[in-house]
């Protein structure tokens, strides 16, 4: 084989194992989600009587709403990695609860993940159908809005976050507050608390541009202790 043989079937190889990688990963973290469903089943026994719900993707998921929150009615029904279909399939493990309250967050993976172009008016419509399901057991759907990224906090940021973009994420999160005015949901607006001077996610809240940090979730706190001593 010559040089160029031989560069090229190296290149091959690391290709193909990185490409393997790739799929034992994301086999692993659906198994993970999908057991993380079933445990929501089962904390649903010990739910309080009709809870406040914080439903949404990672950016809920990994918000530890006791610990900035201190309300023994808020119960966390995030799950990583979930598009607005994944969180769809599952409402039935929300709206059994009876809620008092929803706070919904999600939309941002469907930029990430779904396949094709995802427009904002396709993402901000699946949005508020989720918050139509949740009406007819919750009559206090509150809907937040996705929040900025910043693709240059890092050198991979930009790689991963490529198919948003705060463009994407202003327009969706106009629609979502026109939809929300429409059909009777409040809207929380909680993008400008966490952008910096040039209109991006802060680089103090964020981890690696997409999900906030202890003080990005520190800075939000306020907001939510507001919202939710407006619960009846």
């Amino acid at each position: 084989m010559t040089a160029l043989e031989i560069v090229l079937v190296s290149v091959t190889a690391t290709l193909v194992c990185l490409v393997a990688v790739i799929i034992i990963i994301n086999v692993i973290i659906t198994k993970f989600l999908l057991r993380k469903v079933v445990n929501y089943e089962t904390l649903n026994e010990f739910a309080p009587d009709s809870p406040i719900v914080f439903l949404g993707d990672s950016l809920t998921d990994l918000f530890p709403v006791h610990e900035f929150l201190h309300d023994d009615r808020i119960i966390n029904r995030g799950i990583s990695n979930e598009t607005t279909a994944d969180v769809e399939k599952r409402l039935g493990d929300v709206t059994c609860l009876t809620p008092r309250a929803v706070f919904l967050l999600v939309g941002i993976n469907d930029f990430l993940r779904m396949r094709g172009k995802q427009e904002a008016k396709a993402v901000a419509e699946r949005v508020i159908a989720i918050a139509d399901k949740l009406s007819s057991t919750c009559a206090d759907v509150r809907v937040i809005s996705l929040y900025p990224i910043k693709k240059k906090k890092t050198w991979l940021s930009k790689f991963y976050l490529h198919k948003a973009s705060n463009e994407k994420i202003t327009l969706t999160n106009g629609l979502l507050k026109k939809y929300c005015e429409e059909n009777g949901y409040k809207f929380i607006d909680l993008f400008p608390a966490l952008i910096d001077k040039d209109g991006n996610l802060d680089a103090d809240y964020t981890v690696e541009g997409l999900h906030l940090n202890l003080l990005g979730y520190k800075k939000l706190t306020p907001y939510f202790k507001k919202e939710i001593e407006s619960i009846e």
